[in-house]
């Protein structure tokens, strides 16, 4: 324990710097995640001003990571690594040994950062088009619609961010792994292709995720329940949804007969990590993406 103490403390102490930047970066995607949540859950009554807002704080968030990762640390001079990474280009010379773990730690995360924010960038400026593109932009059926497109393109930017770290940490992996510094091993190609093989895996899954919610989007399927009738809400016998406690807002039934606002038990499935029914507890069957609501993933893609 003492060691573990130590070591933590010089790491700490030689990357403290580093630690802090991104400790600030991400604070700021996730006070951006909560404003556009709030913003998207108001529907019809959200504030233009606040989309700005969160636009301009997310612009200026994507351009100073990309001045801060637009300069190399070790030459000093402008580089264009960062713009190589994000069009998932291989390192330029292979057969160059790779950076220090902690550089190639820190080039990996401030890309998924960048991609994050910029996808919230995205987001909200999608959002804040509404107002002037569609007639009735400020609608709930609008409101509807663009939930359907968050949902997708959030799917889309996974996909994307899976793939993002695999040149840099394949690089990696086959240099790491040499036995010899002129010859590559047998072991350094399968620890190198394995990895690209379970990125494969993820990223199938990933796609597969995408189309469903692409399929959503496109023909305005409904990822749970099915939209309930007038006559059926009547049956319901009750004034409003139990989530909300308000009237209903397009009601969708789900498979047990319980009857909820559309975005309410959008929210509900969202949030909950067993996908029930409010009421009864029954499974509620889902294709449901997630981060419907505007947000965006807060765990950074490492691997």
């Amino acid at each position: 324990m003492p060691f573990i103490m130590l070591f933590t403390a010089v790491f700490l102490y030689r990357h403290l710097l580093g630690i802090i930047t991104f400790g600030w970066l991400t604070s700021i995607l996730h006070n951006a995640n909560e404003r556009m949540r709030r913003l998207t859950l108001l529907k019809e009554h959200r504030s233009r001003w606040g989309l700005l807002a969160l636009c301009l704080v997310l612009l200026g968030h994507t351009s100073f990571i990309g001045a801060l990762q637009g300069w190399d640390r070790l030459t000093h001079q402008p580089s264009l690594k960062l713009v190589h990474q994000l069009e998932l280009r291989r390192v330029t010379d292979f057969d160059a040994q790779p950076p220090p773990l902690s550089f190639l730690l820190w080039d990996v995360l401030m890309a998924d950062l960048i991609a994050r924010s910029s996808l919230m960038l995205l987001k909200t400026t999608l959002a804040f088009a509404t107002f002037f593109v569609l007639p009735n932009g400020s609608s709930a059926s609008s409101a509807r619609r663009l939930r359907r497109l968050f949902a997708f393109l959030e799917s889309f930017g996974l996909c994307y961010r899976v793939l993002l770290p695999t040149p840099l940490w394949f690089h990696y992996l086959y240099h790491a792994a040499e036995i010899t510094p002129t010859d590559a091993s047998v072991w350094a190609f399968g620890v190198s292709h394995f990895y690209i093989a379970m990125k494969l895996v993820s990223f199938m899954d990933r796609t597969k995720r995408a189309a469903a919610s692409l399929k959503g989007f496109a023909c305005s399927r409904l990822p749970v329940g099915t939209y309930a009738t007038p006559e059926e809400v009547m049956e319901l016998g009750e004034e409003g949804c139990t989530i909300c406690q308000e009237e209903f807002s397009a009601p969708v039934r789900l498979d047990c007969s319980h009857v909820f606002c559309e975005v309410c038990i959008f929210s509900w499935c969202e949030r909950s990590t067993s996908r029930t029914c409010p009421l009864c507890r029954a499974a509620v069957p889902s294709a449901l993406s997630g981060h419907s609501d505007g947000s965006t993933s807060l765990l950074p893609q490492i691997f």
